[in-house]
């Protein structure tokens, strides 16, 4: 009796130590991502702009008694920015980042459903990123019909809700829900939440929001992300 409850506290110890040990994996891999894209993001930026950076950043090429070399000077700039900082400035000096967010943004759409054992679930999502507009629309209707007909030709049942304003999701699939917004603004963000309270009473197979066109700042997509993922963690969202 006494044998066997220690060895069940072996094993509840090494699954924990397994577990700690996955999430410690996981963070070194991510900041070591976050470092080369940083890189990769700052060495797009002329010297000029890398000391506009150092001057916002209280970060100085003289000090007492001594001058960086302009190749000193950028990798101490660099060393003393993150990532979310390199990318701001990226954007307000109106350099092309779009490859490194495109990396970032499909890490995070793939992170969001390593946990999915629906085979059906998982393979609305496959289909549903494989997916490609045939344009760039004003309008959110266009996006709903265009991916509810590629759906429906996969998934006979699929269902496409083309009623503006109504409480029901954008495209149905048996029990699962898709939410569909393009192009996406901040505002359209901000209206996520209350259907990820609502749909998954009714829908118990799952949500999937689709951005297409999405026009918000990285720094505020990245936050708002996070907190769907903290708040709503079965909720899956795809940007396109």
């Amino acid at each position: 009796m006494l044998r066997n409850k220690f060895k069940h506290h072996l094993n509840k110890v090494g699954k924990t130590i397994l577990k700690g040990s996955k999430k410690v994996v996981k963070i070194i891999d991510k900041n070591i991502k976050d470092t080369d894209r940083k890189y990769r993001i700052m060495r797009r930026m002329n010297y000029k702009q890398i000391k506009i950076i150092g001057r916002e950043n209280g970060i100085y090429q003289i000090g007492n008694g001594y001058r960086l070399t302009p190749s000193a000077y950028k990798s101490k700039v660099i060393s003393r920015i993150n990532l979310n900082d390199a990318i701001s400035y990226a954007y307000r000096f109106r350099i092309n980042i779009s490859d490194i967010i495109s990396e970032i943004d499909n890490e995070e759409n793939e992170n969001n459903n390593l946990e999915i054992k629906n085979e059906k679930l998982k393979d609305i999502i496959k289909l549903i990123r494989e997916f490609e507009p045939f344009n760039k629309y004003d309008n959110e209707l266009t996006y709903q019909v265009e991916l509810g007909q590629f759906l429906k030709s996969k998934y006979n049942s699929t269902k496409i809700e083309k009623q503006l304003g109504s409480s029901r999701p954008d495209i149905i699939i048996g029990n699962i829900a898709i939410e569909v917004k393009g192009p996406t603004f901040t505002r359209d963000l901000e209206t996520i939440a209350s259907k990820c309270m609502r749909y998954p009473q009714f829908f118990k197979g799952g949500l999937i929001v689709v951005l297409f066109d999405v026009q918000v700042n990285h720094r505020y997509y990245s936050e708002w992300l996070k907190g769907i993922q903290k708040t709503f963690p079965k909720v899956i969202v795809i940007k396109k």
